[in-house]
């Protein structure tokens, strides 16, 4: 064997088996998947579409790819066949890159199964295109003229190929973009649609008098907020504004107490009213309490057994207790 087969032989070898021509033949795929090669597609003419370019464009790669090997093993032999075993190395390094490639295809399919569903029409091809490569391989071996003939338009025709995977690999590029813009977009109106969501239960709740006055409850007991008579008095007094008997009760005691607000003996007397006309027991229980005492208003025990009356009918044990304090006799002419 003449000298340079020891360079010829490993120069194919390493070419071909390293998997670099495998590669290129999975990048010519990529116009298919663009077209449509998911397998979620089978049956559809997209699908068909997608395996036939595939097809096309493997075979078309892998046959240039064959053409340089045979090419180069017949520079090196002067095309002579009686050096069997360079041009047996030949055709398998010609050979080789195109069942490389279903090989690769077959180990995604177990280890990167979305991928190769993904994919699915570019795998399909794979057998077609590996058959037509070994013949026209064999074709070229024994018809040098043909890979003559064809050489150059197999080097033009490749370039056709990559050129198409670039531009198509821009466009799925942006599509994805545009895809993962949609999504943001998508997540950020959800997101605003939940704030909207949330801010409208909030003002509900800020527009309901007996919520109010549960946070002046919360503010007044320290029950999960700081405590603060100043807060605590705030809300009420939105509730009590707001026609709620419960904060008039709890605003009215606070400013008997002067707890949060100053002490005013008139608005504590305005607001205790204000409940016991809408049928607060408690503060009607204290309005009989403020008659019968004389404290800010004019003493009347008459009055003050009348509103210890409805606070006992009302359940208030305090007014239940004043109003069995009354003597009989008065209580029957109540």
């Amino acid at each position: 064997m003449a000298w340079y087969w020891y360079i010829l032989i490993p120069v194919i070898l390493i070419a071909t088996f390293v998997g670099v021509p495998s590669i290129l033949i999975s990048f010519a795929n990529i116009p298919a998947v663009l077209v449509g090669a998911n397998a979620s597609l089978r049956g559809t003419g997209r699908y068909k579409l997608a395996a036939l370019i595939a097809f096309l464009l493997q075979t078309t790669v892998a046959v240039t790819l064959s053409a340089l090997i045979i090419t180069y093993t017949g520079y090196m032999t002067s095309r002579n066949l009686e050096y069997l075993f360079a041009w047996i190395v030949g055709v398998i390094a010609a050979i080789y890159p195109m069942w490389q490639t279903s090989s690769r295809a077959r180990h995604e399919r177990l280890l990167e199964p979305d991928a190769y569903v993904a994919k699915a029409a570019t795998h399909a091809a794979i057998p077609f295109a590996l058959l037509v490569t070994v013949g026209i391989t064999l074709l070229f071996v024994f018809r040098p003229t043909i890979l003559d003939a064809l050489f150059y338009w197999l080097l033009l025709l490749s370039g056709l190929v990559y050129l198409s995977s670039i531009v198509s690999i821009v466009i799925i590029a942006r599509r994805r973009r545009g895809t993962d813009e949609d999504s943001r977009d998508d997540q950020f109106a959800e997101e605003l649609r939940a704030e909207l969501e949330k801010k409208k239960r909030l003002l509900h709740l800020l527009e309901d008098p007996e919520t109010i006055c549960s946070f002046g409850q919360m503010a007044y007991d320290g029950d999960g907020v700081e405590q603060s008579y100043i807060e605590a008095a705030n809300w009420y007094r939105i509730a009590a504004e707001a026609g709620n008997a419960r904060a008039q009760h709890n605003l009215s005691l606070m400013y008997e107490n002067g707890e949060g607000v100053e002490q005013d003996d008139s608005e504590s007397l305005r607001w205790c009213l204000a409940a016991a006309n809408q049928g607060h027991a408690g503060s009607q229980n204290n309005l009989g309490v403020r008659y019968e005492t004389g404290q800010g208003v004019r003493k009347d025990l008459l009055e003050a057994f009348r509103w210890y009356k409805k606070a006992a009918a009302n359940g208030d044990e305090n007014g239940r207790n004043n109003w069995l304090r009354v003597p009989a006799e008065i209580r029957e002419q109540l």
